[in-house]
C-alpha cells in the first residue's frame, strides 16, 4: 500500500510539471478581405480570416496551401526560430519582421493590416512570384491593392536589418567625448561596452582616454513575448508575433594621444658652490590651457608628460633654480601620428660673469704692467677654485657662475709688497667686476729697519723665553765649571812663580 502511494504520488508530480501544449482556434472572418492562391493551374479563394492562439493571441499561417486543422499538435520553436526548418533563414528572418511591424504594431491596428500582413507572409514563401493576390470579392478578380501600406511594412523590414549609417569605426582625440544623436534609447540598446556612458535620451560617452568598443542593437521590446513559429505534421504550420534577436554591432573608438618628453639639465658649464636647482618648474598648455606641470629637486629630471591628444604644445618656465637664469622662451611642440612621443631638452644656464684684474708695479709714482702676478680664487667655504696670472698687459681674468669669491695674491714681483685681498659677488650678468690692483717697492733702507727689527725682536724673545723659564740644572752647572777653571787659573799661575 505505502509503495501505490508513492507511485500515485511519483506520477501526479509528473503531470502537475508537464505544460500544457499549446492551441489554436480560427476567429472571425476579416469582411472585404479577399485572398486567392494560384498554384498547378488551380486558384484557391478565400475570405481572410483570423487565427488566434489559446490566450486570445493573434497568429498567421505559414503554408500557403496547408489547411489548418483545429485541435492538433505542434512543435514550439519560441524565441529561437531557427530550429524551424520549414524556411531558408532568410525567409524566417523576414517573416519575423513582417509580422513584427504588421498588424498591431504602432498604429497597424485595423483588420486590413492582418490581411496585409498575412498576404506578405505567404508572398515572401512563395518568393513573391505573383501566385499570391488580392480580389475584389470571394472568387473574384485579381485587384492591386493596399500599395502604400504593403511598401511601408517591407520599408520598415528592409530597415531593420540595414546596417545603420552610425555604425562605422572612429578615431578621436585624447580626452575627447562623443555624442551618438542617432542612437536613442527608444530605437537601441546597448549590449556591450569598454567605456563609461550615458544613455539617457542619446548615448553619450565623455573623456575617452583609451582605445576601446562598444555594442548596440536594435530595441525590438513592443511585444511581452518573443517570436514563435508552431511546427505541425498534420496542420497548418503557424507564426505569432514577437520580439525578435537583432545584429549586435560594435564600433570601435582608437584615441589618437601621445606624451612628451622634457630633459630639464642643469648647468655645469662655470663653477659655482651657491646655486640650487631645486623648484625649477615647467608648465605645459593646448591652446592657452594647463594641461601639466613639473618641478625638479636638486637634479637633472627627465620627465614624461601624462597622455595628450595630437596638437600643438607650449612648454613655460615658471620658476628657475636660485643662481640661474630666468628662461623666457616658449617651446612650442607637436604632438601626432608620426611624432607620438617627441623630446624636447630644457637646457638651464647659470647666472655668471667675469672677474677682471689689472696689475701694476709701483716705484713711487712710476707705475707698470705686471707680467705673472698670480692670484688665488676661493670659493664662500674657502676652497680653492682656480689660479689665474697676469698677462704683459698686466691683465687676468676668470669667468665664474653665482656665488661670492675672493681673491688672493699668491705671487709677484720681487721686492714689492702683495695686493690686499679682496671679495666679488656674482649676482647678476649685467655688473661689472674690474680691480684695479698696485703693488709697491719696498726700498732697501726699510729692508735695513726691518732687518733689525727683526733681530731686536728676536733677540727680545729668546731673552724673554730664558727669564720666563730659567733651567736651574744649566746655571749650577755653569758655575761648577767656573770655579774649576779658576782653580786651573790659580794653580798654573803658581807653578810659574815657583820655576
Amino acid at each position: 500500500m505505502k509503495y501505490k502511494v508513492l507511485f500515485l504520488l511519483f506520477i501526479a508530480i509528473i503531470c502537475l510539471s508537464v505544460v500544457k501544449a499549446e492551441s489554436f482556434v480560427e476567429g472571425n472572418f476579416i469582411s472585404g478581405e479577399y485572398i486567392s492562391k494560384k498554384k498547378d493551374g488551380a486558384i484557391h479563394y478565400l475570405t481572410v480570416q483570423y487565427l488566434k492562439d489559446s490566450q486570445g493571441n493573434i497568429v498567421y499561417c505559414l503554408e500557403p496551401y496547408t489547411k489548418f486543422v483545429e485541435g492538433k499538435s505542434y512543435t514550439s520553436y519560441i524565441g529561437n526560430i531557427d530550429g524551424y526548418k520549414g524556411l531558408s533563414s532568410d525567409k524566417r528572418r523576414k517573416i519575423s519582421l513582417i509580422v513584427y511591424y504588421g498588424y498591431g504594431y504602432g498604429s497597424r491596428t485595423s483588420s486590413k493590416w492582418y490581411a496585409i500582413t498575412q498576404y506578405l507572409i505567404w508572398d515572401t514563401v512563395t518568393g513573391g512570384d505573383g501566385s499570391i493576390y488580392f480580389t475584389d470579392t470571394l472568387n473574384g478578380k485579381k485587384i492591386s491593392k493596399y500599395a502604400t501600406e504593403i511598401s511601408a511594412v517591407l520599408n520598415d523590414v528592409k530597415a531593420h536589418d540595414t546596417k545603420p549609417s552610425f555604425v562605422f569605426d572612429r578615431t578621436i582625440n585624447y580626452r575627447e567625448g562623443m555624442y551618438f544623436s542617432s542612437i536613442t534609447k527608444d530605437l537601441y540598446e546597448v549590449k556591450n561596452s569598454t567605456f563609461n556612458y550615458t544613455f539617457n535620451d542619446v548615448l553619450t560617452i565623455k573623456d575617452i582616454k583609451e582605445d576601446g568598443y562598444f555594442e548596440v542593437s536594435k530595441l525590438s521590446n513592443y511585444y511581452k513575448n518573443k517570436v514563435a513559429i508552431f511546427d505541425s505534421t498534420s496542420s497548418q504550420d503557424l507564426i505569432r508575433p514577437g520580439n525578435v534577436t537583432n545584429t549586435v554591432y560594435r564600433i570601435n573608438i582608437k584615441v589618437l594621444k601621445g606624451n612628451i618628453t622634457l630633459d630639464i639639465k642643469k648647468d655645469d658649464s662655470v663653477y659655482t658652490a651657491e646655486s640650487d636647482f631645486t623648484n625649477t618648474c615647467y608648465e605645459i598648455y593646448k591652446s592657452n590651457v594647463l594641461v601639466d606641470s613639473v618641478c625638479t629637486g636638486e637634479d637633472e629630471l627627465i620627465y614624461d608628460t601624462v597622455d595628450l591628444a595630437y596638437g600643438e604644445y607650449e612648454i613655460k618656465q615658471i620658476s628657475n633654480g636660485i643662481g640661474y637664469r630666468k628662461d623666457n622662451e616658449t617651446y612650442k611642440v607637436v604632438i601626432d601620428k608620426d611624432n607620438q612621443k617627441p623630446i624636447v631638452t630644457l637646457q638651464n644656464y647659470l647666472i655668471r660673469n667675469t672677474i677682471n684684474i689689472n696689475k701694476k708695479a709701483c716705484i713711487d709714482n712710476n707705475c707698470n704692467n705686471e707680467k705673472d702676478a698670480t692670484f688665488k680664487i676661493f670659493d664662500k667655504n674657502s676652497k680653492l677654485v682656480n689660479s689665474i696670472s697676469t698677462d704683459k698687459e698686466g691683465n687676468a681674468s676668470i669667468l665664474l657662475g653665482y656665488g661670492t669669491y675672493t681673491v688672493k695674491q699668491s705671487k709677484g714681483l720681487e721686492g714689492y709688497s702683495l695686493a690686499d685681498d679682496f671679495n666679488e659677488k656674482i649676482i647678476d650678468e649685467e655688473s661689472t667686476h674690474y680691480n684695479e690692483l698696485f703693488n709697491y717697492l719696498i726700498k732697501k733702507e726699510e729692508k735695513k729697519v726691518l732687518k733689525t727689527e727683526e733681530k731686536k725682536v728676536a733677540k727680545e724673545e729668546v731673552v724673554e723665553e730664558v727669564l720666563e723659564a730659567p733651567d736651574t740644572k744649566a746655571d749650577m752647572n755653569c758655575f761648577e765649571v767656573f770655579i774649576s777653571s779658576l782653580v786651573q787659573f790659580f794653580t798654573s799661575l803658581l807653578d810659574k812663580l815657583i820655576n
